[in-house]
């Protein structure tokens, strides 16, 4: 009878396999591209390939297909530990040095079942240890995150900021071109959006449970953003008077800090009055909406609160029919049409911003 291999040479083997992976799909095509000159001559962007050989072909897809699921798997480990922030904050529960447990039993969760997505899977949806059901809003959780972080990269990142307005698209993009020559402008704002969107959608969650958010929670926001955005300006893409691509001071900076927000805080009661006016939702918590608003507003300024005002209440409405003749029940908070309407406004952020 043959030995099995034991646990932990099965572990070592695949780590093995998996750095083996990352030298010959990433660090090999990386060293090769930049000691390549002649790749340099002959290749205007990754999407121009046809003087390539088939090697540097199946190098740069293999390249990009790594790139990819990694983005994803950054999304969905993102999205694993806003669970743990939607589930501790409002019950005032510590964030760190503490294990993730079972809500059911209060066993401890291994770390080989806390991978994201997959360990719902393989668990088939139960704990381990009681056999108690995990809500399966945690994987779904996990999926719109790493959707958010993917479908941001496809659109602002290695698109070359096809999305972000007053800033020429880089007309070089790809794989290649905006993260092995990186465009640290690009990964600044797309780093900077996708923590907008995902703290927009932990709100939504907490006010959705019924709970409401502490100001903890949105001056935690604020600070990273506005420490980000002095450090670097050029986060908020403002309009030059010559219509062209600028750096803009800080001053230009602080100012539409300061309105964006202002804008975002005036804005916000209005939407949550008419909510409550015309019955729109019967949710006790709605200052997600308001930390929404604020958090929009300094990040794209002024002139965009009213389209993302006007989108929201349209997605909100929908959201009312849908749950009313159609009884989808699922969304029905309003933090979900906040976050909707939001990342509608930023996918198409460069034909919305008018003025």
């Amino acid at each position: 009878m043959q030995n099995r291999p034991s646990f932990p040479m099965f572990k070592l083997l695949i780590c093995s396999l998996s750095v083996l992976l990352i030298v010959f799909f990433l660090f090999l095509p990386t060293i090769e591209f930049f000691s390549d000159d002649s790749t340099l001559q002959s290749t205007a962007s990754s999407n121009e390939l046809e003087d390539q050989s088939l090697y540097d072909l199946i190098l740069l897809y293999a390249t990009s297909l790594f790139a990819t699921v990694s983005f994803f798997a950054l999304g969905a480990a993102v999205g694993s530990y806003l669970n743990v922030i939607v589930y501790r904050v409002p019950r005032k529960l510590p964030l760190t040095f503490s294990r993730s447990s079972c809500p059911a039993c209060g066993s401890p969760i291994k770390l080989s079942d806390n991978i994201p997505l997959i360990s719902w899977l393989r668990l088939k949806g139960r704990c381990r240890d009681c056999q108690a059901p995990i809500n399966i809003r945690y994987p779904l959780v996990e999926f719109s995150v790493a959707a958010i972080f993917l479908i941001l990269y496809f659109r602002e990142l290695i698109s070359g900021g096809a999305n972000i307005p007053f800033r020429e698209p880089n007309l070089y993009n790809g794989v290649l071109w905006i993260l092995f020559y990186t465009k640290w402008d690009l990964v600044r704002l797309y780093l900077l959006h996708c923590f907008m969107l995902t703290s927009l959608l932990g709100w939504a969650l907490i006010n959705a449970d019924g709970f409401r958010i502490p100001i903890s929670s949105l001056l935690t926001c604020l600070c990273i953003v506005l420490i980000a955005i002095l450090i670097w300006p050029d986060l908020i893409p403002l309009k030059s008077t010559l219509h062209s691509v600028h750096a803009p001071h800080r001053s230009d900076v602080l100012i539409s800090l300061f309105f964006g927000t202002v804008s975002g805080a005036l804005f916000a009661p209005v939407l949550v009055w008419i909510i409550r006016k015309t019955g729109l939702s019967d949710f006790t918590h709605l200052n997600s909406v308001n930390y929404s608003f604020i958090l929009c507003g300094m990040i794209y300024g002024w002139q965009a609160m009213l389209t993302i005002f006007l989108m929201t209440f349209i997605f909100i409405l929908l959201q009312q029919i849908s749950t009313r003749h159609f009884e989808i029940h699922v969304l029905r908070a309003p933090g979900y049409a906040v976050f909707l309407s939001v990342f509608a406004f930023h996918y198409f952020w460069r034909s919305l911003a008018w003025f």
